[in-house]
């Protein structure tokens, strides 16, 4: 099972790759929104992350995320449930 650190490492790899943000400018406490993320992008991001660690985050769910650290926390959750 995946810890947050594992986590937030996919976020910053998939970030820089597909929006080419460097992965020491993504922090826990940074927006999701200040990566200049849209909606598509956004539900692109959560599709990777569903792929790599295996779980579901239905979209409904996921339409309050706006912190790097709240994506972690439900991904986390995800995984324990």
């Amino acid at each position: 099972m995946a810890d947050s650190c594992e986590i937030l490492a996919a976020i910053r790899m998939e970030l820089q790759k597909k929006e080419g943000i460097p992965p020491d400018r993504i922090r826990l406490e940074s927006s999701l929104f200040d990566f200049g993320l849209s909606s598509v992008k956004l539900v692109e991001l959560l599709m990777v992350l569903e792929e790599k660690f295996d779980v579901e985050l239905p979209e409904e769910e996921m339409v309050g995320i706006e912190m790097v650290e709240e994506l972690v926390a439900a991904v986390n959750a995800r995984m324990k449930s």
